[in-house]
């Protein structure tokens, strides 16, 4: 048992070290379980973390947005170069184009905001639904949990993709102990949490 277990854990740090899934999930969970939730009514929402805009298209296709704030600074710094080293500043922009492109549909329901998650927390207002994908490293994903929960409605989601990064998963437990929340998982990569109405 223990020798599947290490084969389990070799093949899942070589796909998230490449950030390759086997099978893709689209929608992604925390979406579909959002659409079954908000049932059709009129929501705004966030995205942090957003590239190409893969994510945000699955997210305004199947919810229905009212506005939503596409967070995402667009530039390689430290941090990031650790994490996705074959990411450069030019291919950063590219992945912008190629979003804007993708979305370009959207547009009157799209704000894009070209800032790190922590500055643009005064750019956005309260939401009903909150999607993280931003840098998986721990202190970044703590830095989203605690500044984006206060940003969520009562009744609203906050949600995000790759529980099985180590940065996301142990800031994310930690943030619901303190908090004391229940986390709900997909069966592939997605989380969510519902912030209960008092």
């Amino acid at each position: 048992m223990e020798g599947k277990y290490k084969i389990k854990r070799l093949i899942n740090s070589i796909l998230n070290k490449f950030n390759l899934e086997i099978i893709k999930t689209h929608p992604r969970e925390a979406i579909k379980f959002a659409k079954e939730y908000f049932k059709g009514k009129k929501i705004l929402a966030i995205e942090i973390g957003v590239l190409q805009g893969i994510n945000s298209e699955q997210i305004l296709k199947n919810l229905n947005i009212k506005e939503i704030y596409l967070i995402d600074p667009g530039t390689s710094y430290l941090d990031y170069k650790k994490s996705e080293p074959e990411r450069t500043q030019q291919s950063l922009n590219e992945d912008f184009k190629e979003c804007k492109k993708r979305l370009s549909k959207y547009n009157q329901k799209i704000k894009y905001i070209k800032k790190f998650s922590e500055d643009a927390i005064n750019f956005v207002p309260m939401v009903d639904f909150i999607y993280i994908d931003g840098n998986h490293e721990y202190n970044y994903v703590k830095k989203d949990l605690e500044l984006y929960w206060g940003k969520v409605k009562e009744g609203g989601i906050m949600s995000g993709h790759d529980i099985q990064s180590s940065g996301v998963s142990t800031a994310l437990l930690e943030f619901s102990r303190k908090n004391n929340l229940n986390i709900h998982f997909g069966d592939r990569r997605d989380w969510w949490i519902i912030k209960t109405i008092k």
